[in-house]
């Protein structure tokens, strides 16, 4: 996910390796992600655990959008990743919804 957050932001070219201090400082952008969705409850997985794969995209863009600033993302790219951040959380929400539909909720009297 750290490579896909470096891509985006243009801190390497596809494939290339994303430098250690980068890494360090990616993995920080994806616990801040991590513990703004937790508080929100939108969190299905532990931070340790694999991220699932419908919420990877909407994650990185959000990483991505912490650290524009870091990197220095140039327009068109900087609003690129803005417009994806504001979705992102709205996705994330959607997605957990349709996960409930259809569940049916047993009140005890």
């Amino acid at each position: 996910m750290r490579q896909k957050a470096a891509e985006r932001l243009y801190i390497v070219g596809r494939g290339q390796t994303v430098k250690s201090q980068d890494q360090n400082d990616l993995d920080n952008a994806y616990t801040e992600v991590y513990g703004e969705l937790d508080v929100k409850g939108l969190t299905t997985w532990s931070s340790t655990d694999d991220i699932p794969d419908e919420f990877v995209n909407d994650i990185v863009a959000m990483m991505s959008r912490r650290r524009l600033d870091t990197y220095a993302v140039a327009e068109p790219r900087r609003s690129l990743i803005i417009q994806d951040d504001l979705v992102a959380e709205l996705n994330i929400r959607e997605m957990q919804n349709q996960g409930r539909v259809g569940e049916t909720e047993i009140e005890e009297f």
